[in-house]
């Protein structure tokens, strides 16, 4: 019913948090790809313990990642995708199913965000105030049954999540649409890709789902890709110091995480250890 592909930079540690939230949260998805770059040996150090823990998955190393993407995107046989980043979190087991099929009978849907909820109201990435839409609810839809939220992302302000369409972590496209949006080659990394897609924003359809709970978090602790996206400035929480802590046998624990819930989709946040099992 849906393919994933999940794009990571040198964080293997919280790589290996989603992949197991994803394991415990949404069982919905299994078919999942993971487009990995490591910048240097102890990173790929890291993404070989991950992987061979995860070995259920396919794995690609990155070589060129417009065409990393389009090769793996061509590739995918499900009407339904959907995009995660490696500092994600599934906090909640949201049905994926209703959640397509809505897509599929209401074409005025451009997609659903697995990141947005009904109590947001606050964007961390620009710092911004971001009132709640007015909702359309769609209630016990689907098998099993959920309770889905549209609003109209077209009336609310680009620098707010609410007015964000674009986003490559936690939404799920039509397949087909997907494969439109990522054919334009002038991107280097995820972020510049987010940029083409946001470019083509004028072409989506005016609404878009999600549910009560966030299905995912987005936990900002640290940058990988270039650019000067908000985040958080911990030493604890620093790529090389968490990839150590990978290699000497701790996970980031999921236990103050799963149903955490926030006015916003992205936050920072300490992490707490606990012993690989």
């Amino acid at each position: 019913m849906i393919d994933c592909l999940i794009f990571t930079k040198d964080r293997a540690c919280q790589l290996e948090l989603l992949l197991r939230s994803i394991n415990d949260n949404m069982p919905e998805i299994k078919e999942i790809t993971i487009i990995a770059k490591a910048s240097n040996s102890e990173f790929l150090r890291g993404y070989e313990l991950v992987a061979n823990k995860y070995n259920q998955y396919r794995w690609i190393r990155e070589q060129n990642l417009v065409t990393d993407i389009k090769r793996t995107v061509a590739g995918f046989k499900n009407p339904y995708c959907v995009t995660f980043v490696d500092d994600e979190v599934v906090v909640n087991n949201n049905p994926i199913r209703p959640a397509c099929m809505l897509l599929n009978l209401h074409k005025e849907i451009h997609a659903v965000s697995l990141r947005m909820h009904t109590s947001i109201d606050y964007t961390y990435t620009s710092n911004t105030q971001s009132p709640t839409p007015i909702f359309n609810r769609y209630d016990g839809h689907g098998e099993p049954p959920a309770t889905l939220f549209e609003w109209e992302w077209s009336k609310h302000p680009n620098a707010t999540d609410w007015g964000y369409p674009s986003c490559i972590n936690s939404h799920i496209y039509r397949t087909e649409q997907f494969k439109q949006l990522v054919i334009p080659p002038n991107y280097r990394n995820v972020n510049e890709m987010e940029g083409v897609i946001n470019n083509q924003r004028n072409t989506f359809a005016p609404n878009m789902v999600c549910f009560e709970n966030p299905s995912t978090i987005n936990i900002a602790n640290n940058l990988v890709q270039d650019g000067m996206n908000r985040h958080g400035h911990n030493p604890e929480a620093d790529i090389k110091t968490l990839n150590a802590r990978l290699m000497s046998g701790k996970i980031i624990s999921s236990k103050e995480l799963y149903g955490y819930k926030t006015n916003t989709a992205t936050f920072e946040m300490d992490y707490n250890f606990e012993d690989i099992k």
